[in-house]
C-alpha cells in the first residue's frame, strides 16, 4: 500500500491545468481504463487524463487543437508515464481527483482491509502540517460499491488544503479515488462540498469483471503432500531452486537481494522444506514435515506442538499472541493453529502456524506477513486457499 499512498501524496500538490480561453473540456462519456478495466462517468466540466489520453492530446497539440499548453502536457506525461494512475480536474480549478490501483494481495471486502489501510495512510499523512481528520475511516455506499472514506485538512507550504479519499476493493485490487481542494486564492472546499462533487464518480464507478483465479497444482516430490498455489506466488523447493539459479545466472530472474537464491539453495539442501513467496514479497508460506507416532493425530499432538510453537515465538520481541493454540477445521483437514504478532530485528511480523498430522507424519505450514500491512483477518484470508486445498498423502 505504501507505493500508491506515496504517489497519492505527490499528486495532492498538482495544480489544475490552465485551459485555453476559447475551449473547455468536452462533455465526458463513460470513462473505461484501458488496462485496469474499471469504468465511471464524470459529470460535465471535468477533464480526465491518463497516460494514453495525454499522449493523444500531445498529438492534437501539434495540430493546433489542444486545450492545455505543451509545457503542462509534458509535465503530466512525465508524472503519468509508466503508471496506471488517472488524474482529473474540475474546470474552475477548485477540485482535483487522483484514481489509482493497489494490489492488496488478498481478495476480501473493504471493511476487512480498512484497519491496515488506515494504519498505512495515517503513518504517511503524519508529516503534514496542521493535519486534522474530518473522517478517520467510515464505510459508505454509493451505487453498488462500498467505499472506505477518509477525509483530512492540512497545509502544504502554508496553503490550506482538504482531501477526501474513497477506497473500494474488488477481486484483490484496491481502487483509490482521492479528491483534493485548495492551494489557490479561494478557501478549500469542505468535506461535504467535495462529496457532493464526488457523488457522480462514486455512483457510476464500476469495477472490472472478476479475474479468473488461476492456481497451479503443487505436489512435493519426496513427501507427496499437495496444495494449490496462486499463479503470482513463486514456489521454491529442492527441484525449483535449480531452475531459479539457472535463470539468475542468465539474468532472466532478479532479486532485490542477489544473495537470496544461494541462501535458499543452502537451506533446501539440508531441510525438507517447501517455500512460496507472494510477488512483491508481501507474504511467504513454507511447509516442513517431520515424523510422529503411527497412531498419533493432531488432537493427541496438540499439547506438545502448542507449547513448542509458543516457545519458538517467545524468542522474538514484543510477542502478542492472537491464537495461543486452537483446533480448527479448514477444507477436509484439522489444524492446530498458533498465531502471533511480534518483532524480528525491529520489523513487525504476523506469523501463523497451522499443524496437521496424518499417517505418522506432521505437516507444519507457516505463513509470515508484515504486521504493519496485514491484519489478523487479512492473514486468515491469505492462508485459507492454501489450507483448503492442502492434501496429505494416503498411507
Amino acid at each position: 500500500m505504501r507505493r500508491l499512498i506515496s504517489l497519492f501524496l505527490v499528486l495532492l500538490c498538482l495544480a489544475s491545468p490552465v485551459l485555453a480561453e476559447t475551449d473547455s473540456p468536452a462533455e465526458q462519456n463513460t470513462y473505461i481504463h484501458s488496462v485496469l478495466g474499471y469504468s465511471l462517468t464524470p459529470p460535465d466540466g471535468w477533464l480526465l487524463l491518463d497516460e494514453s489520453i495525454v499522449t493523444s492530446m500531445m498529438n492534437d497539440l501539434s495540430d493546433g487543437k489542444g486545450v492545455i499548453s505543451d509545457q503542462q502536457l509534458r509535465s503530466f506525461y512525465a508524472q503519468l508515464n509508466g503508471t496506471l494512475v488517472t488524474i482529473a480536474f474540475l474546470q474552475d480549478g477548485s477540485l482535483n481527483l487522483v484514481i489509482g490501483p493497489e494490489d492488496f494481495g488478498v481478495d476480501t471486502d473493504i471493511e476487512t482491509l480498512a484497519p491496515a489501510i488506515l494504519a498505512s495512510l495515517s503513518a504517511s499523512l503524519s508529516s503534514f502540517n496542521r493535519l486534522t481528520w474530518t473522517d478517520s475511516g467510515s464505510i459508505v455506499t454509493f451505487g453498488n460499491t462500498d467505499f472506505l472514506r477518509i477525509a483530512v485538512s492540512y497545509e502544504i507550504q502554508g496553503q490550506p488544503m482538504s482531501a477526501v479519499q474513497y477506497i473500494a476493493a474488488h477481486d484483490g485490487i484496491g481502487y483509490y479515488l482521492a479528491f483534493t481542494s485548495g492551494g489557490g486564492e479561494a478557501a478549500p472546499l469542505s468535506m461535504d462540498e467535495i462529496e457532493e462533487a464526488a457523488i457522480p464518480f462514486l455512483e457510476s464507478f464500476s469495477p472490472p469483471e472478476a479475474r479468473e483465479k488461476v492456481t497451479v497444482p503443487y505436489m512435493h516430490a519426496d513427501h507427496g503432500y499437495g496444495m494449490s498455489i496462486p499463479e503470482d506466488w513463486l514456489v521454491i523447493d529442492r527441484e525449483s531452486i535449480i531452475t531459479i539459479l539457472d535463470q539468475v545466472e542468465k539474468d532472466e530472474f532478479t532479486f532485490a537481494d542477489p544473495r537470496m537464491p544461494a541462501q535458499w539453495a543452502a537451506r533446501l539442501k539440508d531441510h525438507n522444506i517447501m517455500m512460496a513467496i507472494k510477488t512483491g514479497g508481501m507474504a511467504n508460506i513454507n511447509v516442513v514435515t517431520e515424523l510422529a507416532g503411527a497412531d498419533e493425530d493432531i488432537h493427541s499432538l496438540a499439547p506438545f506442538y502448542k507449547k513448542a510453537v509458543q516457545n519458538n515465538f517467545s524468542a522474538y520481541d514484543d510477542v502478542e499472541f492472537q491464537d495461543s493454540g486452537s483446533i480448527i477445521c479448514i477444507g477436509e483437514t484439522e489444524f492446530l493453529r498458533v498465531s502471533a504478532r511480534l518483532k524480528s530485528n525491529s520489523i513487525p511480523l504476523h506469523i501463523s502456524q497451522y499443524i496437521a498430522c496424518k499417517n505418522g507424519t506432521v505437516y507444519c505450514i507457516t505463513l509470515t506477513c508484515n504486521a504493519s500491512t496485514f491484519t489478523t483477518d487479512i492473514m486468515e484470508a491469505i492462508a485459507r486457499p492454501f489450507l483448503e486445498s492442502f492434501r496429505m498423502p494416503e498411507a
